[in-house]
């Protein structure tokens, strides 16, 4: 009845076989590794959950049983980490495709892994699709900054968010044209902040020399200014180089050229309408003439200057001065 010394012995084997096999299982965590016995990670959230497709937007993980030494992938590239505890992850994200949305996944050293499907949405700003259309040809708030020394504030920034072209027309312009984001200044503003040389005076006439032109200043807006001044347009008079515009362009007051011209140049080392002017709309001398855009020119590269302004006017139309075109056509911007 009693099982003998040797079924006894064969039974106990058995038992200890089983145990054996019991201690040395592994984590059900799938792809977890063994883990040494250390807990899984949990990633539970990310913030901010989209940013630009350049990469570089600083996100903020969320969880628990994060390791020292992790790494992080967003969209199955690997993301830089500044600091990690327990339960956060600093990091940057990488460059990816625009539009995309994509995985976040954190791996500890030991292996074991937390993927949180669909964390990150790659995004492309209006600013950000109009510089990768006009290339060099670009000056945005962030440029204007750097290279006028003029800060925008924080409603002309809100403002700029939004492009007013749409993307066929700065694909039709992207050579001919330097997209201008436009921070209200004046040219003693700009005389005040840029190296000597960049703007000059052709002459001392007052209508330019004076504060009611060098203190003017436009409203904060996106501007499509021609790189050269319109073609035909030299050696006529005002009126008929108006007459060249077409309904959805106009001639930019003195300004908004002059501007774009001395931001391009620091910028890119360019000098645009070189050995010509260009007349704007700044009727300052309205009572001699009324109805006349014979006020200012600017030009590049003349009187010592990078960036000149002149008065430059005759009766017939001077040969040296043709018109700045600037388009006006508005919509949203979208890819």
């Amino acid at each position: 009845m009693f099982p003998t010394f040797q079924k006894l012995m064969k039974l106990l084997a058995v038992f200890a076989v089983l145990a054996s096999l019991a201690a040395c299982g592994g984590s059900d965590n799938p792809g977890s590794g063994g883990g040494g016995g250390n807990p899984a990670p949990t990633l539970s959230s990310v913030s901010p959950n989209a940013g630009t497709y350049k990469g570089g937007t600083a996100i903020v993980l969320a969880g628990k049983n994060f390791q020292a030494g992790l790494t992080v992938t967003v969209g199955g590239a690997l993301a830089s980490v500044q600091s990690v505890t327990a339960t956060q992850v600093a990091a940057t994200t990488p460059p990816h495709a625009t539009g995309a949305v994509v995985d976040i996944t954190v791996t500890n050293p030991d292996g074991q892994l937390s993927k949180l499907a669909f964390g990150f949405t790659y995004t492309q700003t209006q600013q950000e699709l109009a510089r990768d259309i006009m290339g060099a040809n670009y000056f945005g708030p962030e440029d204007a900054v750097k290279y006028l020394g003029v800060t925008p504030t924080a409603d002309e920034l809100t403002y700029l968010q939004k492009v007013p072209f749409s993307k066929a027309d700065l694909m039709a312009k992207k050579d001919t044209h330097v997209l201008v984001a436009y921070v209200p200044t004046s040219v003693n503003d700009l005389l005040a902040r840029l190296p000597a040389g960049t703007i000059a005076f052709c002459d001392t006439d007052p209508r330019i020399t004076g504060a009611p032109f060098t203190n003017a200043r436009n409203i904060v807006n996106w501007h499509l200014v021609e790189r050269a001044p319109v073609p035909g347009s030299f050696g006529l008079d005002e009126y008929n180089q108006s007459a060249m515009l077409t309904p959805n362009e106009y001639n930019p007051a003195a300004m908004i050229p002059l501007y774009a011209m001395a931001g391009h140049y620091l910028q890119t080392g360019e000098v645009l309408m070189t050995g010509v002017f260009a007349r704007t709309v700044d009727n300052v001398d309205s009572v001699a003439h009324p109805g006349y855009t014979d006020g200012i020119t600017v030009g590049g590269n003349a009187c010592g200057g990078r960036v000149a302004i002149s008065w430059l006017y005759n009766g017939a139309g001077d040969p040296s001065v043709g018109i700045a075109e600037e388009w006006i056509r508005y919509g949203t911007l979208s890819p």
